[in-house]
Parts: structure tokens; sequence; C-alpha cells
């Protein structure tokens, strides 16, 4: 109990600037250090125990986010599927968008996937998604450019 009053607020900071909703804080939160209780084993003390549950909190936040990028890709394709004036032909050409917008973001190299989530789906400013990652700033621009030119090229392909 120590443990979570002592690291809570600070997983609870980390996980409202990856873009985790304020009314799944609390829930995100509970589950880091529920993850963290499960897999204590791994941590091996080469870190101190707040860097180490901020990389199990940086993990819940990324498989949130994962989830709330396809849930938007279900809701448009939905409210799509709900417009009474859409075509068989529209509703299907919206659907395959989506398809190949989620392929192409699955294609991606996780380290350009987690850039371009963070940056760009989650609009979380770069500066904060370098300090998360630990990586220099440049490092999340290069990665957000690298991200969007091959989703670019992707998503062109066949298009001609």
């Amino acid at each position: 109990m120590a443990v979570y009053r002592a690291h809570a607020p600070v997983v609870s900071k980390v996980l409202v600037r990856l873009g985790i909703p304020t009314q799944d804080i609390e829930d995100a939160v509970q589950t880091t250090f529920v993850e963290a209780i499960a897999g204590i084993e791994r941590f091996e003390g080469r870190s101190s125990l707040r860097s180490w549950l901020l990389g199990v909190a940086l993990n819940q936040a990324r498989n949130q986010i994962r989830g709330r990028i396809r849930q938007r890709a279900n809701n448009a394709l939905l409210a799509v599927e709900a417009t009474p004036s859409a075509s068989a032909e529209e509703l299907l050409g919206k659907e395959q968008q989506l398809d190949r917008l989620q392929q192409a973001l699955d294609r991606l190299p996780p380290l350009q996937r987690e850039a371009i989530v963070l940056c760009e789906l989650s609009e979380l400013p770069a500066r904060e998604v370098a300090a998360l990652l630990g990586v220099p700033l440049g490092t999340v621009w290069r990665r957000v450019h690298d991200g969007k030119l091959s989703l670019k090229k992707w998503l062109t392909e066949g298009e001609s």
C-alpha cells in the first residue's frame, strides 16, 4: 500500500500525458499496479522502482491507445453504415479505407507506430513523447516523419 501511495500520483500524471482519458485514469493506474505485482519477478533492480513502474504504465497506455484507435475505426465504420443516404458501394469503400489504414498502421515498425500514435493520433506534444520514451526530441520527429512517409506510400499504392 505504501508503494501505491508513493508512486500512484506520478503514474497517474504519466498516463494523463500519454492520452488516457480522465475518466479512465483511476482504472489505468490500478491496472498498472496489478500488472506490476503480477510481473514483479521481472524487476531486476537495475533501475528505480519508480522507473520500472512507469515502464509498466507506458505499456498499459500503449495497449489502451491501440484499443482506442481500433474503436475509433469501428465507430467511424458504424457511423458510415448508419448514414441512410450512403450506397452499398460507398459503405464498402469506407470500410476498405479503414481496413487499409489499420493495415498500414500495423505494418509500421513498432517505434514509428508508437510515435505516430502518441504524437498524431493522441495529439501529445512531441517533447512529452520524447521524455516518456527517453529519446531525444529529434528522434521522435524522425520516427513520425518516417512513419508518415511509409503510411502515405502504403495508402496510395494501388490508387493510380
